[in-house]
């Protein structure tokens, strides 16, 4: 979000986009092959979605975050849970504050804490 309107540098290398904010490195995504390909990544998207919680099930990012192994089955297994214990909004809006979690977490770490909280029914 900090960089909207911001002018960037993009290089394009022969497997990977990298992008810059003057000499900082702010991004650096795998390079699409194929013509007119699209990736979104979902947590691009976790601000907007906090605001309108009810796009997520349908949400692109979503499935693409799924078919890529972003979104492992404990995520929805967490997510049902909460959607069961506080509704389908503030169940929802949990699942994307755990979400954004993972800007500040590695990966395994949410999917271990989201394991133990199912466990204990949490």
């Amino acid at each position: 979000m900090r960089l909207i309107g911001r002018t960037v540098r993009a290089m394009l290398h022969a497997s990977e986009l990298v992008v810059h904010d003057g000499r900082e490195e702010v991004a650096r995504h795998e390079r699409l092959i194929a013509k007119g390909g699209c990736r979104l990544d979902l947590d691009h998207y976790l601000e907007a979605l906090a605001r309108k919680p009810g796009a997520l099930p349908g949400a692109t990012a979503l499935d693409q975050a799924r078919s890529a192994g972003r979104f492992p089955p404990v995520h929805d297994a967490w997510w049902a849970a909460a959607v069961k214990a506080h509704g389908e909004r503030d169940g929802t809006r949990a699942l994307i504050e755990v979400l954004l979690l993972g800007r500040h977490l590695p990966h395994e770490h949410l999917v271990t804490g989201l394991a133990a909280a199912l466990k204990t029914g949490r």
